[in-house]
């Protein structure tokens, strides 16, 4: 949380526990697994499939009071942009559309904006500094053509911070359809030459 970055954004009809579960697994494959996580007591935190992943993977759970959202006050800092800034300036009328706006909005939070907390330097730019982000592993998103050109500006920017040489792989996945990602992730991070971050 410290270093305010957004590892995803999922637009979808409805969040359930499995689908909580399959976005915080692919978030933790390719950065690292938590010692704990904060939420609230939404239905989709508290489901079965939620319990038992994070059971599995040893992360405590710290949950907020109900009407107590200063409990979680980055998260809440974050939402009120993501409302302000993205959701209450589109009308979107297809999810295709909705994924589209919010990757590009979250991209720009993550790698241009600066953040006074962070010393005016962008979520991307903290991290690579303080938490040692020094080698990448990019999965170019295939499914559209604007996640193409997204995974390719974090390539130029990323290239400009740390150079060509920390890049140690790249390869492509479908993000509509394609249900090894999880499994991909797993592979690169078991490779001598381990990436500290993947980037899909």
């Amino acid at each position: 949380t410290v270093t305010r970055f957004s590892p995803a954004v999922g637009p979808r009809f409805n969040y359930r526990g499995e689908d909580v579960v399959q976005t915080l697994e692919r978030i933790c494959r390719s950065v690292s697994y938590p010692k704990a996580i904060r939420v609230d007591n939404g239905s989709e935190f508290i489901a079965k499939e939620v319990q038992r992943w994070l059971k599995e993977n040893q992360i405590k759970t710290i949950y907020i009071e109900p009407g107590s959202p200063w409990q979680n006050g980055f998260v809440e800092s974050f939402h009120g942009r993501f409302r302000d800034e993205c959701l209450n300036e589109h009308w979107f009328t297809t999810l295709a559309q909705a994924r589209v706006v919010i990757a590009a909005w979250r991209q720009d939070y993550n790698e241009a904006r600066p953040h006074s907390a962070l010393n005016y330097q962008s979520p991307a730019e903290f991290a690579a500094k303080q938490e040692g982000w020094d080698k990448v592993y990019i999965m170019r998103d295939t499914s559209i053509e604007y996640t193409k050109s997204l995974c390719d500006n974090f390539r130029l920017r990323w290239v400009d911070l740390k150079g060509e040489e920390s890049i140690v792989g790249e390869d492509t996945w479908n993000g509509i359809n394609d249900t090894s990602i999880a499994g991909q992730i797993s592979r690169i991070k078991a490779t001598a030459d381990a990436p500290k971050f993947i980037m899909w």
